[in-house]
């Protein structure tokens, strides 16, 4: 049987800035998102180079 529950009510992200920003938290506050902030470990990280 295949049932369609819906979007999932959980976003995961890693803990960036534009994650952690209020313009951010008020649009899922908005689509009823549960935002909870995890630490994630890179291994292969990808950074800005000079």
């Amino acid at each position: 049987i295949d049932i369609y529950l819906g979007p999932s009510k959980m976003l995961r992200h890693n803990a960036r800035k534009n994650f952690t920003s209020s313009k951010f938290h008020l649009k899922v506050f908005f689509i009823t998102i549960l935002v909870k902030e995890i630490l994630v470990k890179a291994y292969n990280s990808i950074g800005k180079i000079k």
